[in-house]
């Protein structure tokens, strides 16, 4: 970066009350030539909570000027690199304390597949929480799929990390089956768009696979699934299926702890636990595929993958209490469809890289009081969408 370039950078930063200083003077060509291991060191002495929302306040302030070629370039920096390190070992911190099951109390803007794209997630935060997520009334839950397909992976799950940590009671994620090493480091068929391919594209081949790992390992924390207001469960696929013991299902997943999560959803294709229904799971009409007695059917996605009927919905909701499903891992040409007699609700939020046409669009959900509404990005194809009782959807 040149003096001109860094001098101007600063000082835009500090026009919006922002420590330029924090920015570090650097050679922005794409190269993997720094000591990632060392900067992780270096670093590990800052613990304070006022250097952790510091930094994470810096970080979203960049971002309001992500298309200056400057923060552009910043992105591709040693130092994008050093922060985005300290930042995942800061808020693996803060999912740590986190129940595998949230329990998420009050109005909840819920949104589900983002996939590296940048554009609509900047769309919602425009549209959505214009004035911060601080002073945006309601909780926001994602329901997992932040890396792959798109271009942006490392972005969007820094923009989340910072909201995350500086907003811990707020601001909620869940893992999705693209949170899985075996998946977004599948470079043979996602090709550049693949988490570790985008990673080793920045930074080299071994600095590359360290931000990666360092992704990997806040994804081996995150919860697996959530409840709104004891009434509705949310995870990223389906439903779990049922146990040879008399055990609840949602007691089992509560003990689920974060250093026991990376080995079972890694092992899910051998293991076929519950973890694996929740990232992989997809609802199924029973008509196409073999129906067990529970109401379950081997996946159309290879593996262990489940799919689940109108029976399974049925007899989980009536072990547990609930009346709604959120879900998110399938794309809708809508961003929404509504599946199950209503009671299974399934949001995307990116309108790319799903092979839905350029005519695609994505969608969000606000849960308030038994009340759903569900609204996705206007284009010239799609209309607003009409709000939608949960009480209706659960009758229809």
């Amino acid at each position: 970066m040149c003096d001109e370039q860094f001098t101007k950078l600063n000082s835009e930063l500090r026009s919006i009350n922002l420590d330029g200083g924090n920015i570090v003077k650097s050679n922005l060509h794409r190269t993997g030539s720094f000591h990632t291991q060392k900067l992780l060191s270096s670093d590990s002495t800052i613990t304070s909570s006022s250097v952790k929302f510091e930094m994470s306040e810096r970080l979203l302030t960049i971002f309001s000027r992500f298309d200056d070629d400057l923060v552009q370039s910043y992105f591709w920096s040693k130092d994008y690199a050093r922060d985005f390190l300290s930042l995942c070992e800061r808020v693996k911190s803060v999912f740590k304390t986190e129940s595998p099951v949230l329990d998420i109390r009050g109005a909840t803007h819920v949104f589900g597949d983002v996939h590296g794209n940048i554009d609509d997630l900047f769309f919602f935060r425009d549209n959505v929480w214009p004035n911060g997520m601080e002073l945006t009334a309601g909780k926001f839950l994602f329901l997992g799929d932040y890396v792959d397909r798109g271009i942006c992976g490392l972005e969007v799950l820094t923009y989340l990390f910072a909201c995350k940590t500086l907003y811990p009671k707020k601001v909620f994620m869940i893992r999705g089956n693209h949170e899985l090493r075996s998946v977004n480091g599948w470079e043979a068929h996602y090709g550049a768009k693949c988490l570790l391919a985008q990673c080793k594209q920045r930074f080299g081949k071994k600095n590359g696979h360290l931000i990666w790992e360092a992704a990997n390992s806040v994804f081996d924390f995150l919860p697996v699934a959530a409840t709104l207001d004891n009434d509705v469960f949310c995870t990223h696929g389906g439903i779990p299926r049922c146990l040879v013991s008399k055990q609840s299902r949602m007691d089992i997943l509560k003990q689920v702890s974060g250093g026991a999560t990376k080995e079972c959803i890694e092992e899910q294709k051998e293991s076929k636990d519950l973890l694996s229904d929740l990232l992989w799971g997809d609802p199924t009409d029973g008509k196409t595929a073999l129906v067990d007695k529970n109401g379950f059917a081997e996946g159309s996605r290879g593996g262990s993958a489940c799919m689940f009927t109108q029976q399974a919905v049925d007899e989980f909701f009536l072990e547990h209490g609930f009346s709604l499903m959120l879900r998110a891992h399938q794309a809708c040409e809508d961003g929404v469809s509504v599946t199950m007699k209503g009671k299974v609700v399934t949001v995307f939020s990116t309108s790319k890289d799903h092979g839905m046409g350029n005519e695609s669009s994505c969608a969000y959900l606000v849960y308030e009081d038994k009340q759903l509404i569900a609204i996705n990005r206007f284009t010239k194809a799609h209309k607003q969408l009409t709000p939608v009782e949960v009480n209706s959807l659960s009758a229809a």
